[in-house]
């Protein structure tokens, strides 16, 4: 495919601004970069806040002689939230586009959401779908994203509608209209931030894989979670319950019920896990019944059934009555992909009960 936009005149203005921070992140650094100074779009600039590493990220970052990188250096270790609203600050495109200092962008990525956001001007935020890999660059399976504005708008409920490291977003809305990401906030800014977003623009994923997401154990996601940060995200997902369906009932007691099953161990435990699978049945009826074009999106079927086999893992345990009828319901929902992550969904039943029993055995001594 041929090359989309003149080279940029970063004197002035690029249309693009590719905004990544970086905290020791040597050991894939120079890859991501190379996936990004390698796209077929070439209207960009590169900004990387650099967060007081202690690695060879430094050195990594002076040894890349393009005029498209742009390093800001922060005199101390400041999170991963006050650089990105350092960088949004400092961001000189009228897109930006996130990207994780140690996943890989495909080609074409750029050219594809940019074009997207043009011909979409209704739309604030685009992602894609996901290759996850490992360590090495190896491929571990695809990680499914809503693509229409319903489903997203459905996931909103449940989880993050986007991955953060695949987005591309439009800078007026956000950082200009919105103040861009909240600082309190130390992990799940971006969960956050697409609840605001939410109610000004709708959010979307294209059907294509544009990015490869690294799995390790030294993600942000991996080291951060901590009790206190888990629970900021129940205020999220009650005004995301407010905005979507207006159920006042739900929006009480779903955030909590559904962070003590997802964030099993952390966040507080719930007395009495069964509900959600009621509330499940309830949130997607009220979304159908004030989006009814909704009805028929396999997206949606797959958002349920997910969540209910979740629930199901959690529940085996401890009330197979409920496990089963939450089982049930993610299989008349989406029969195949209920099927395709059973093995998934049982290995995380296992874990869970050895944890069980572990801690049991541990109260008894």
């Amino acid at each position: 495919m041929s090359r989309v936009g003149l080279t940029s005149n970063l004197e002035t203005r690029p249309r693009v601004t590719v905004l990544m921070s970086v905290f020791n992140g040597g050991p894939f650094l120079a890859e991501a970069i190379s996936s990004i100074l390698g796209q077929t779009c070439t209207d960009f600039e590169l900004l990387v806040v650099e967060d007081a590493s202690t690695d060879r990220t430094p050195e990594i970052l002076s040894s890349i002689d393009d005029r498209r990188l742009r390093v800001l250096k922060n005199p101390a270790n400041r999170g991963l939230t006050a650089s990105l609203n350092r960088g949004l600050t400092e961001a000189r495109g009228e897109i930006i586009v996130r990207h994780d200092a140690d996943d890989r962008s495909h080609p074409e990525r750029l050219a594809m959401q940019v074009r997207f956001l043009d011909d979409h001007p209704d739309v604030a935020v685009v992602g894609s779908q996901v290759m996850l890999i490992d360590r090495t660059g190896r491929r571990m399976g695809l990680c499914r994203q809503p693509r229409s504005a319903d489903s997203t708008r459905f996931a909103l409920m449940f989880c993050t509608p986007v991955v953060h490291g695949a987005v591309a977003f439009r800078r007026a809305l956000v950082k200009d209209k919105l103040g861009g990401y909240d600082d309190s906030f130390r992990t799940s800014q971006d969960a956050e931030l697409w609840s605001r977003v939410a109610t000004h623009g709708e959010i979307r994923n294209l059907g294509e894989s544009l990015l490869d997401l690294r799995i390790h154990r030294d993600s942000v996601s991996s080291t951060l979670y901590s009790r206190e940060n888990v629970l900021r995200i129940e205020p999220v997902l009650r005004r995301n319950i407010l905005t979507c369906i207006g159920d006042s009932q739900l929006a009480d007691e779903w955030p909590a019920l559904w962070n003590a099953i997802v964030n099993e161990g952390v966040a507080p435990f719930s007395p009495h896990p069964e509900r959600a699978v009621w509330a499940v049945n309830r949130i997607r009826d009220a979304f159908f019944a004030s989006h009814p074009e909704g009805q028929g999106d396999r997206d949606i079927s797959y958002i349920y059934a997910m969540a209910q086999l979740r629930i199901a893992s959690f529940l085996c345990r401890d009330n197979r009555r409920a496990a089963i009828r939450a089982l049930r319901y993610a299989v008349g929902a989406a029969p195949w992909d209920t099927i395709h992550a059973l093995p998934r969904i049982s290995a995380r039943a296992v874990a869970r009960s050895r944890r069980s029993s572990r801690l049991e055995r541990s109260g008894r001594k």
